[in-house]
């Protein structure tokens, strides 16, 4: 059977769950601390934050909120992400921390890690990256899919046009969010493997509890 709105953000929902299971197990109190445990710490808060409130949006039919917060959401992994290419990944934690610009860090190559870098580099494994997140830099100022967002029916032949004004989206199937709610579980998806596998680097005693998960099964869905 055909997985439903209501499927995909229970999905979102049990991920919230798993994110903080494993900051549970890898994390215990009266451990050692790195500047890296901080980082994903913030990663961890701001995602499971951004998740609560995505869930809400889509429910409220409230597309251009929500795909806002998908554009912060997929923000959060691009920066986790670059932890992978630089050549001293607790350094690059620390400089987070420090308030640093990510954008004028240098990867291994000497490349700054910009968005647009860190986009193409992650799209070299998880090829959607790249689409969702030209069409989601939309969002991030005013442009044309705020005014399209407006829209709530065409009529050609009699060359009209309606438009709706409100929070809440026109009216539209379900099967219209999937996209974006798919986008956005697979990229809760793609920071949990990169927080999970920092933190096994550090801490492989700590880590297998975590390691199975429903929530993060199966092939990636976002196109």
């Amino acid at each position: 059977m055909a997985e439903s709105l209501d499927d995909k953000l229970a999905k979102i929902e049990g991920g919230e769950r798993t994110l903080l299971q494993m900051c549970a197990h890898s994390m215990p109190a009266g451990g050692n601390m790195y500047h890296s445990d901080l980082f994903l710490l913030g990663v961890a808060k701001r995602t499971v934050a951004l998740a609560d409130g995505f869930r809400a949006q889509i429910a409220a039919r409230n597309f251009i909120c929500a795909a806002t917060l998908l554009r912060a959401h997929l923000d959060t992994a691009l920066r986790l992400s670059g932890a992978t290419l630089v050549a001293d990944p607790e350094a690059y934690a620390d400089a987070v921390f420090s308030g640093e610009q990510v954008d004028r860090r240098k990867d291994r190559d000497g490349n700054r890690l910009t968005d647009s870098y860190l986009a193409k580099k992650l799209s070299e494994n998880q090829p959607w990256v790249q689409n969702v997140y030209k069409e989601l830099c939309k969002f991030g100022h005013f442009t044309s899919r705020h005014i399209f967002a407006s829209t709530a029916k065409l009529n050609d032949e009699n060359r009209t046009v309606h438009f709706q004004v409100s929070a809440k989206d026109p009216p539209r199937p379900d099967s219209d969010y999937f996209e974006v709610v798919d986008a956005f579980h697979d990229t809760m998806r793609i920071i949990f493997t990169f927080a999970a596998a920092w933190q096994t680097a550090k801490r492989p005693e700590r880590m297998a509890p975590t390691t199975p998960s429903n929530d993060f099964s199966g092939e990636p869905a976002a196109a």
